[in-house]
């Protein structure tokens, strides 16, 4: 039985727009992110966008300090555009960091916009209450924002809390998470070695990982 043309054509165009955005998807694990970040806002969709913003964000360790300002803002019209074709989690999310980079490079000439990131990533979290990046994000938020400006360390210590129980073998959580404790006070030591140690006995999936695992290491031997 032969499919109708319009059917053959829909089913046709839905496996290449798949491809394509798997293609940006390679691209950002072989930490090509600007290249990911192009091809995945090519393709025009909420999909793409959301792809887009990731890429760049999560290469903004890896840009030259020069780049970074203007790739978050890039990365922020992206977020912004998926999130004009729909109000997502996701796009929330991706729209908080961008704007947090921006604020930690460019410091006090922005300040008006650190209640912004916060609302984000509530945002993301009122749209999905499980959604344990926004959770870290926002527990990042209340660690590094000071309280003239409604940061919260006891908030801080919760969120990092809830973020490690959302994402348990997320390694980087544990490590930030112990980094916290230890901010938060110093009888939190035993709390934090606890979580590093935690951090180790994840087996890990990328090399991404392992980085983070001989921080981890270096942090316990600094604490022992």
């Amino acid at each position: 039985m032969k499919l109708p043309f319009l059917t053959t054509f829909l089913l046709l165009f839905s496996s290449s727009f798949a491809a394509t955005l798997q293609e940006a998807q390679t691209l950002l694990e072989g930490d090509k992110y600007v290249q990911a970040a192009n091809m995945a806002f090519g393709l025009n969709t909420e999909a793409g966008d959301l792809l887009a913003a990731k890429a760049l964000v999560t290469g903004y360790a890896r840009f030259p300090k020069g780049e970074r300002v203007e790739q978050m803002g890039t990365a922020e019209k992206y977020a912004l555009k998926a999130l004009e074709r729909k109000n997502s989690a996701e796009g929330h999310f991706w729209l908080g960091s961008a704007v947090g980079y921006i604020l930690s490079e460019k410091g006090a000439s922005v300040l008006s916009r650190v209640p912004e990131v916060k609302g984000h990533y509530e945002e993301a979290l009122k749209l999905d209450p499980n959604h344990a990046d926004a959770t870290f994000g926002l527990a990042q938020w209340h660690l590094n924002v000071p309280p003239f400006l409604g940061g919260r360390l006891n908030e801080a210590e919760k969120l990092f809390a809830r973020a490690v129980e959302l994402s348990p073998k997320k390694v980087s959580y544990r490590l930030f998470y112990a980094e916290a404790l230890l901010k938060i006070s110093g009888r939190n030591k035993r709390r934090a070695i606890a979580q590093l140690e935690e951090g180790l006995k994840i087996t890990p999936t990328s090399e991404g990982m392992r980085e983070i695992q001989v921080r981890i290491r270096q942090k316990l031997e600094s604490l022992r």
